[in-house]
């Protein structure tokens, strides 16, 4: 053990000490394991050494990728999988080494690895690899950790288990505020006795038998046989800290930033740096006894990497699996999450015993590009889908509640309680495609109504929620073709919005810059249920709420593209595309674009067409067709925005227009329910 009169000695000396490992590693010319760690030294010196260092830990696959294929080998890093034999077989990065993570500092093992480049480690997640990594980098090693594991190298889930699933978190309380807080803080009233803050300080921090021996391998060693649990669940974790049992409450260990901390942090919880967290000052903020330290950072790499150093160094601690991210969905709260469709790449992997190269590895699935668009391609083969106010009337108002649509209405939360259709469940557009949100949507194949203003936003969201497998469609015209009263719809008017600007007809796509406008003739250049948990679901849904969740604007006006193409400069000029018919494109269309109907649009050869490089506007007659089509061309990477209100705000030409223009003298009036609840039909009176 070391004693509290030698911290100081072995602090000074040792520094000398590992200096002069790290010189005889610097020097040697061997490719495999040579470190010598008898020498007497300390761990507790090398640990602060390797965190003092400010040494980057973390390589993200995109990363590691280039580096493999920059055509170049002599850069190339020594891969270290620790995941199992069995999980190794079933698809490893190419070239990629095996070691169980349990027997990677036996004598045997640790002589395998290198002392002249780098190593990457590589596990499921990144939890137990990070564990790895941080002490092999106090070995003397030049460690790296591949971020999110195996998960961010494949879709594949048969060789990427275990990933991280959103849509499973719990929602467990949190304290705010720079003091640790007690249980009952949080934000939520559970019982429990638990005082944090008030644990005894000791005066030495605890260590090993053989911690001041400088056998730094056979500690590493010693910590990875003990079969100590790497990770705790936070579900484990708040049912230990619910029990109202305070006698088996773990200290709770925050290294994340102290603004962070001050944001939210497990209640009873203690914030200390990851890199100031082995001086002598804080390390006497730790328990003295064999009490467990849970440690909790962001999304459990950070942590792992300090629970694997605090065990080397004689604690009892374990790592919060996934970090904040695994105990609030919060975002303010828990920012940097494994977001499937982002974060998993679908890189090459060898399958079997051996180690392989780049040329062995293959594709094990789908990519994240080929799951949308196949997603995207069977929505749109069937074309938009929307639903009359005179045919949703009739369904609502026949008191047979076995064919009633969910009607979803996705206005603001005011505008709602101002008038709207009666059964209508308000939920806002914005947040609407997380897992929390879709999970209050039927899960069969209940037709989903979407209702909006003037039918725009819906379509946007009725293509995405098709996408996602559930039966959608957008009320058309949106409220404006529900109720003609003012006060609650907003319609198109065309006296407002339709203007008459230049249109071109024929079959070619002309130009803004024609003296007649008159282009001539030439060559045109259902769901499934719903299933949260399943791979490819959760990237189209993770695809699809990054595209709501943060796009500035849906759609461009009428006045805005015209001045675009009339500025007498065409390189900020949009590739506009028509997804109307041949007929109606060939009587009259925007100068300059290009026809394609919905349902080819996602064929192989219609999308090399499409540009990356620019914006995309798609129109249609009324802005709703265009809409769809918009939508899923944002989430399968293109940059798209929509037509509001389509020709119909282009042009007054009723042949061009083909009389699809919403006509408030025929819209319904239809009852409403005057609330913030949903009501009933029986309920609703019409709007006069």
């Amino acid at each position: 053990m070391i004693k509290k009169d030698k911290i100081m000695t072995i602090l000074i000396v040792c520094i000398l000490l590992m200096g002069t490992i790290v010189f005889s590693m610097q020097t040697s010319d061997a490719t495999e394991g040579d470190l010598d760690t008898s020498e007497p030294g300390s761990i507790l010196t090398a640990t602060n050494e390797f965190l003092a260092s400010g040494k980057n830990t973390m390589i993200t696959a995109e990363a590691l990728y280039a580096n493999l294929n920059d055509g170049y080998t002599g850069n190339d890093p020594f891969i270290l999988s620790v995941r199992s034999a069995a999980a190794y077989e079933s698809g490893h990065i190419p070239g990629a080494v095996n070691i169980a993570w349990t027997s990677v500092f036996t004598s045997e093992n640790i002589s395998k690895l290198p002392t002249n480049k780098q190593i990457v480690v590589v596990c499921f997640t990144g939890h137990t690899a990070s564990q790895t990594t941080a002490m092999l980098n106090t070995l003397g090693y030049d460690a790296m950790c591949l971020k999110w594991g195996m998960a961010s190298w494949t879709t594949n889930a048969t060789v990427a288990s275990g990933f991280y699933d959103r849509s499973t978190i719990g929602e467990f309380p949190y304290a705010t505020g720079a003091e640790p807080g007690i249980w009952n803080d949080g934000t939520r009233g559970d019982i429990g006795t638990r005082q944090c803050g008030d644990d005894p300080v000791p005066t030495t921090p605890v260590d090993t038998a053989d911690a001041d021996s400088g056998d730094f391998t056979g500690i590493a060693n010693n910590y990875m046989a003990s079969g100590k649990p790497p990770a705790v669940s936070a579900a484990s974790l708040q049912d230990n800290l619910n029990d109202g049992n305070a006698d088996n409450d773990p200290f709770i260990l925050s290294v994340r930033s102290s603004a962070q901390y001050a944001i939210g942090h497990i209640a009873g919880a203690v914030n200390i740096g990851f890199k100031t967290l082995f001086t002598e000052e804080n390390l006497t903020k730790l328990p003295d006894d064999d009490r467990q330290i849970v440690v909790v950072c962001y999304t459990g790499h950070t942590a792992s990497q300090a629970t694997a150093l605090l065990n080397m160094n004689g604690y009892n601690a374990t790592a919060l699996k996934w970090g904040m991210t695994g105990w609030t969905s919060d975002a303010t709260v828990a920012p940097s999450y494994y977001n499937r469709g982002t974060a998993c790449n679908n890189y090459e992997v060898v399958i079997g015993t051996e180690c392989g190269t780049m040329a062995d590895g293959i594709i094990v699935g789908k990519t994240d590009a080929e799951i949308l668009k196949e997603a995207s391609k069977a929505y749109l083969d069937g074309g938009p889908r929307y639903i009359s106010a005179a045919a949703l009337q009739p369904l609502l108002s026949d008191a047979d509640e076995t064919n009633d649509p969910f009607v979803l209405s996705i206005r603001s939360a005011a505008d709602y309680e101002n008038g709207h259709i009666p059964t209508a469940v308000n939920m806002p557009w914005r947040s609407l495609f997380s897992v929390e949100n879709l999970t209050l949507l039927p899960d069969d194949e209940t037709q989903v109504v979407v209702v909006c203003y003037t039918g725009q936003t819906a379509s946007h969201v009725t293509a995405l929620l098709n996408v996602l497998g559930f039966n959608a469609t957008t009320l058309l015209h949106g409220m404006g073709s529900w109720t003609n009263n003012t006060g609650i719809s907003i319609h198109f008017d065309a006296s407002v919005h339709q203007m008459v600007n230049p249109t071109c007809s024929g079959t070619a796509p002309g130009d803004m810059t024609t003296a007649t406008r008159q282009c001539d003739d030439g060559e045109a250049g259902i769901g499934i249920t719903f299933e949260g948990s399943s791979d490819e679901w959760e990237i189209l849904r993770q695809a699809c709420e990054g595209y709501i969740a943060t796009v500035p604007t849906m759609y461009i006006t009428n006045n805005a593209l015209f001045n675009n193409l009339d500025d007498g400069y065409t390189a900020n000029d949009p590739y506009i595309i028509s997804a109307r018919s041949a007929e109606a494109y060939a009587a009259g269309h925007v100068p300059t674009a290009v026809n394609l109907a919905a349902g080819a649009i996602f064929d192989d050869a219609t999308l090399a067409t499409l540009p990356t490089d620019r914006q995309i506007v798609v129109y249609c007659f009324t802005g709703q067709s265009a809409a769809h089509v918009s939508a899923i061309l944002n989430i399968n990477g293109f940059d798209s925005i929509s037509l509001k209100f389509g020709m119909c705000s282009w042009t007054n030409d009723t042949a061009i227009t083909l009389s699809k223009c919403y006509n408030p003298d025929t819209a319904g009036n239809f009852g409403i329910i005057v609330s913030d609840e949903p009501g009933t039909w029986a309920e609703g009176t019409p709007a006069d």
